[in-house]
């Protein structure tokens, strides 16, 4: 794989020069964050390839009929019950018919959502849509909720959405796990 090659500070695995085999989310991210510290330019093209490879595992996951059926019958929640298991700034989903969606909750029964090509915020209930809510903390979180919040309130307002390159499922992420704002 690694056609792509230069020293990343900090690592050592089995290929310390290797970008593109990267493993899981928290992996790629954190993978992100190291390429960044040598370019700016760098790590948002890391960026880009993150947030592609992410759009890909959703897509696929919508797809997982079992795991699916597993997340309705062992890890949903309603509106009302995931107001109260919920913890400010965790990454929530619904699963639609061939795809999820994401946001980042932000309390008070309120998420942060890339919804119609906005960043809004929505009510747990609007964000659902009779859909059930599912805790999707895939990744470590990098920030403190209080900043997990305060990067979704910074980008209210965004138009810029791109199914596969800044996406719902991309902002959550962002969101607790991404680069600099």
């Amino acid at each position: 794989m690694g056609f792509f090659k230069f020293r990343i500070p900090g690592r050592v695995d089995e290929n310390p020069y290797s970008l593109f085999n990267l493993g899981d989310r928290e992996t790629r991210r954190e993978r992100e964050e190291d390429v960044r510290q040598v370019s700016d330019t760098l790590g948002n093209f890391m960026n880009k390839v993150n947030n592609f490879i992410d759009s890909e595992e959703n897509v696929k996951d919508a797809m997982d009929i079992p795991k699916r059926i597993g997340e309705s019958l062992f890890c949903s929640m309603s509106p009302e019950e995931a107001e109260e298991k919920l913890s400010i700034g965790d990454h929530v989903k619904c699963n639609r018919s061939f795809y999820s969606h994401h946001a980042v909750y932000v309390g008070n029964g309120c998420v942060i959502e890339y919804n119609d090509e906005e960043v809004r915020r929505s009510t747990l209930e609007d964000f659902a849509d009779g859909d059930d809510i599912i805790l999707c903390n895939t990744e470590k979180a990098l920030y403190s909720p209080e900043e997990i919040v305060r990067r979704a309130e910074s980008r209210l307002g965004e138009c810029d959405y791109n199914l596969i390159l800044n996406n719902c499922d991309n902002f959550a992420t962002w969101c607790r796990c991404g680069g600099p704002m």
